[in-house]
């Protein structure tokens, strides 16, 4: 029985108690977010069905267990057993060899991890194999060297960012923000790994030193959310780090092309002389740009502002990732405002960051690749064709993932959109448009026109046509109506909006399908349906009916079984 850490845990809190508790408890006692407790609940659920445990959920109330105590016990002491032999889980061990790897500048022997990790080599090389495809998109790589071990390559810089992305990953940043503030309850399983490699009074006196800077951000126009500013405070601990080390040139490269505002150059000598004072150090020119810099690409102006002041190229391939999309998926959707604005917005950004070799954690990429696996695997393969030589990360490409998620969420959920064609005066056209709207909640009346007008309209904007004449389209192309709207014709509509969103529905789902047929091994696929029915004709080959009496006895119907079998 495989079971997660987390959701053994779960299950040990639930089971102590004697009647109901909250999501809300379990989350304190195991300090963690909210969140995390729901994402785990399905996996509770499954393991305790199997063991024939039910668990009982009610609103307001919470969760509570119910079993008969020797069930219950038995069950306890099977997950206990398993905790003995599960020490570490895939994930964890990943994060434990990735951690180990970024402080060591020598080549480290697997057999020394697998020793450390108490696990089989098989399963070391097999964590390996998916350490590298994970670092792929990255500017850190995976080294082997037969006879030495592994170690990982590239500048110090990209090392640091590949640390920091891997805690932002593995801790909610309600729990990091308490733990540098020293108020966290109980003990964390990953902040206990970073406070093994010695950062925990480092990262703390950053902290502490940069309370205030989050209002600087403010009123500076520059938007700063827990999460922003977590990032923030690793980034600059971890060039303190390196500072103290003697490698400041770590911090060369090509991220001093790109030049921050003047708010943010303002800002990065104010945290410069915060930190000078608080570590008695002296930071040079070149790290003080830095400091600079990592606000340019972490925190965030206004959203109209990146609108305003975007170019021209990256809106034309924000056009294209959108196009490409609608091939994709069947569906178009170029008419969306906000998910071409929040792109745009978004990549303006994210091509920076990434093209400084510098990769921006997701603390939802593991529910977005889960959510929505097949819209992120299209979402990567566009955006890495749109730009071929930019290294976009996992983490990019989940953000990227959220903003067509929202957009096809409102295609299916959206209001349905008619354009009316009047020709009998306004009056009688507002009318109509009233008496649609009060009738039919999902109705948005987007626009009025007369026939003269009909001729300018983008009629692929619109849902449903409605006009008061005949008009010189195709007649499933709209619906003539009385401008009275008689009982008939509002039924007649209706059926129409319920046709329409049932193709919609039926129209995204066959590209999904479609895309996963595109997925699919063909060969392997055929080879076995032919397994498959050659295994079917050999048993209707063999396959008789026996006409046994309802007093045969058992003997008799083993007698003619084995003389059957031969």
């Amino acid at each position: 029985m495989i079971i997660s850490s987390r959701t053994r845990e779960i299950i040990r809190i639930i089971a102590a108690e004697h009647g109901f508790i909250t999501v809300h408890n379990i989350a304190e006692k195991m300090n963690v977010s909210e969140r995390t407790v729901y994402r785990e609940i399905p996996d509770v659920t499954r393991i305790l069905k199997n063991r024939n445990i039910g668990l009982l959920s009610v609103s307001k109330k919470g969760l509570k267990i119910e079993a008969d105590r020797e069930t219950m016990d038995n069950f306890m002491e099977e997950i206990e057993e398993t905790a003995k032999i599960q020490v570490f889980e895939s994930e964890d061990r990943k994060n434990y060899i990735i951690f180990a790897l970024l402080h060591e500048d020598d080549f480290i022997k697997t057999e020394a991890l697998s020793i450390d990790l108490k696990i089989s080599l098989p399963t070391i090389r097999n964590d390996l194999k998916k350490i590298e495809q994970q670092l792929e998109n990255q500017d850190v790589k995976l080294i082997k060297k037969k006879g030495e071990g592994i170690c990982l390559d590239g500048t110090q810089m990209a090392k640091d960012h590949l640390l920091i992305n891997t805690v932002m990953k593995n801790v909610e940043c309600d729990i990091l923000i308490n733990w540098l503030d020293g108020e966290l309850a109980g003990p964390h399983p990953f902040l206990a790994l970073v406070e093994k490699y010695g950062y925990r009074d480092i990262l703390s006196r950053t902290h502490r030193s940069l309370r205030d800077v989050p209002f600087l951000f403010h009123n500076s126009d520059l938007y700063v959310d827990d999460w922003n500013y977590a990032e923030y405070i690793f980034l600059v601990t971890m060039m303190i780090v390196r500072h103290e080390k003697g490698k400041t040139h770590a911090f060369q490269g090509s991220w001093k092309e790109n030049n921050p505002g003047d708010a943010e150059s303002v800002i990065g000598k104010r945290i410069k002389n915060l930190i000078e004072t608080e570590f008695g150090i002296v930071l040079d020119e070149e790290e003080e740009a830095y400091l600079s810099w990592v606000i340019h690409l972490t925190i965030h102006p206004d959203p109209r502002e990146c609108l305003l002041m975007g170019d021209a190229g990256l809106k034309s391939q924000v056009n294209r990732i959108v196009g490409r999309m609608n091939e994709e998926l069947g569906i178009h959707l170029e008419h969306d405002a906000d998910l071409i604005d929040g792109l745009l917005v978004h990549l303006s950004r994210a091509l920076k960051r990434v093209r400084s070799g510098m990769s921006i954690s997701n603390p939802m990429i593991r529910e977005i690749e889960k959510e929505y696996a097949r819209l992120f695997e299209v979402t990567g393969k566009i955006v890495r064709e749109i730009f071929p030589g930019d290294k976009f990360t996992q983490d990019e490409i989940g953000y990227l993932t959220l903003y067509f998620a929202v957009s096809l969420d409102k295609f299916a959920k959206r209001s349905t959109r008619i354009l009316i064609v009047c020709s009998s005066g306004m009056g009688s056209s507002k009318m109509l448009a009233s008496r649609l709207e009060s009738e039919i909640s999902e109705i948005y009346v987007k626009k009025v026109v007369s026939l003269l007008g009909l001729g300018k309209e983008d009629l692929d904007r619109y849902d449903l046509i409605l006009s008061t004449i005949p008009l010189y389209l195709e007649p499933e192309r709209y619906i003539k109506v009385s401008p009275m709207l008689k009982p008939y014709e509002l039924e007649l509509i209706k059926e129409k909006i319920r046709r329409s969103k049932y193709e919609t529905l039926c129209k995204i789902e066959r590209t999904r399908h479609a895309m996963s047929l595109r997925n699919m091994d063909f060969q392997r696929a055929l080879e076995e349906i032919n397994y498959y029915t050659r295994m079917a004709v050999d048993l209707l080959n063999d396959f008789q009916v026996a006409m046994l009496s309802a007093e045969s006895s058992k003997k008799e119907v083993l007698r003619r079984v084995a003389d059957w079998a031969g």
